[in-house]
């Protein structure tokens, strides 16, 4: 799935949507983990920071900002292993841990909509598209699920980001979960030699798929 993102507002309201429609009262389901946990984690990683820098004043409501967001990934937590069947998980009803979601997640939005609004009050118009560049370039390598407890430290969480991301693509793979969140855009390279040979496909076919992804992304060595 890809999103084009305008502004930040945009940003987060999609995120925000995207989650509460997931976990209706009648049938939540793991897209709405998964939105939600990618939102967290790249919020985390862009606009937090940005505020703790640029609106100093602001800088407690940004650690009581993170404090509901923790609490917010271990409900997200819960609902996941709920979900997949864990057996710990099972006396806690569906409906009551996307009830709480949902309430945590107007808390998150309403404390983040604060927030950004200071931040854009001293971001111009090119700092806040940087920004947006950078927050959907995260959305698209954030870990797919919740990580309540992992700790975070200022200097290794861009190698917690990644290590978490990379993880949760293994694991996603390994129990064909959907994700939903935006991703980023990936070639599909023609098939070699020698992998004509072991998928016995006729090679001069090959050869001409491989002409023909040259044709389209020139410079790229295929």
């Amino acid at each position: 799935m890809e999103t084009d993102f305008h502004d930040l507002a945009d940003v987060m309201q999609q995120a925000h949507a995207h989650t509460i429609a997931a976990l209706s009262p009648d049938a939540p389901t793991l897209d709405g983990v998964t939105w939600c946990a990618v939102h967290l984690a790249a919020v985390e990683r862009a606009i937090y920071p940005a505020v703790h820098r640029r609106v100093p004043e602001a800088r407690s409501r940004v650690r009581r900002q993170m404090a509901v967001d923790h609490q917010l990934q271990h409900a997200l937590w819960c609902l996941d292993r709920r979900l997949t069947g864990n057996m710990a998980s099972a006396l806690t009803p569906v409906e009551n841990l996307a009830a709480r979601i949902r309430l945590l997640v107007e808390e998150h939005a309403a404390g983040e909509a604060a927030l950004l609004a200071e931040l854009c009050q001293v971001l111009d118009e090119d700092g806040q598209a940087v920004l947006v560049g950078d927050l959907a370039a995260l959305v698209a390598r954030a870990p797919t699920r919740p990580h309540p407890n992992t700790p975070h430290v200022r200097f290794t969480d861009p190698l917690t980001f990644a290590l978490e991301s990379w993880v949760d693509r293994i694991r996603d793979a390994m129990d064909n979960r959907t994700i939903p969140t935006p991703r980023p855009r990936r070639i599909a390279l023609p098939v070699g030699k020698w992998g004509a040979y072991l998928t016995a496909q006729p090679y001069p076919v090959v050869r001409a798929a491989k002409e023909v992804a040259e044709d389209e992304h020139p410079g790229k060595r295929i």
